[in-house]
This record gives structure tokens, C-alpha cells and sequence, in this order.
């Protein structure tokens, strides 16, 4: 007999027991405004990427669109299809124009978008 468990909770309670979660080995995982995951600095990020990528299928949602910058998509790609998104210095190399500044990397440019697109 299948089990069915089903959690709801917040992104930030979420981050909090990623540990606990991470042990769960979820048959489907449906992630509302997944427009929050598109930076990966973030401890929910870090936290919940992960977890969807184990889970054996992943629906993403969002009415918010992602797609103002290359670097705003990779960890959903990540997680949807980790077969074909290399690291992320690789995709950032290819798809996000990375300049030197003097506060560090800026990786808010885009190249090869045509390609990209393709992907997506």
C-alpha cells in the first residue's frame, strides 16, 4: 500500500527543517512562486534546491516570469533538469557576460541567448 504525505508549509519553515525533509524521499513536490529560488545566495535556496532535485518529480510554479536575467534561471534549471545545466561557473561563463567590478563578480549580463532559449 502507497503512502501519501503530504506537507504544507512555507518556504522560510521549510529552510528551517531542510535536514528532516531531506531524509523524505518524495515521489512529487509542488513548489508555489518559485520565483523565490532564483537566487542561489539565498539559505532558502541553498536549503530547498536540493530537495526538489531528489524528489522523483517537481512541479514549479509561478505567475511571476523569471526570465529578466540568465543568472534569475539557473537554479530552476537546476532543479527541472540537472541532466543538461552544467555548474554554475560554466553556465555563468556561457550565458551571463560575468564583468569584474570592484564589489566582485557581476553576473547580470546575458550571451548566447538564442542557445539558451533553445534550452529552456
Amino acid at each position: 500500500m502507497n503512502q501519501c504525505c503530504i506537507f504544507i508549509m512555507s518556504y522560510e519553515l521549510a529552510a528551517k527543517k531542510d535536514q528532516e525533509l531531506q531524509k523524505h524521499n518524495f515521489n512529487m513536490c509542488i513548489a508555489d512562486e518559485t520565483h523565490y529560488l532564483k537566487s542561489r545566495d539565498t539559505k532558502r535556496s541553498k536549503a530547498l534546491v536540493p530537495i526538489l532535485q531528489q524528489s522523483k518529480r517537481v512541479l514549479l510554479l509561478s505567475g511571476t516570469p523569471v526570465l529578466a536575467k540568465p543568472c534569475e534561471i539557473y537554479n530552476i534549471l537546476k532543479i527541472i533538469r540537472p541532466d543538461i545545466c552544467p555548474s554554475w561557473m560554466d553556465f555563468s561563463q556561457r550565458y551571463c557576460d560575468p564583468k569584474d567590478t570592484r564589489y566582485g563578480k557581476d553576473y547580470s549580463g546575458a550571451t548566447c541567448t538564442k542557445e539558451l532559449h533553445y534550452l529552456l
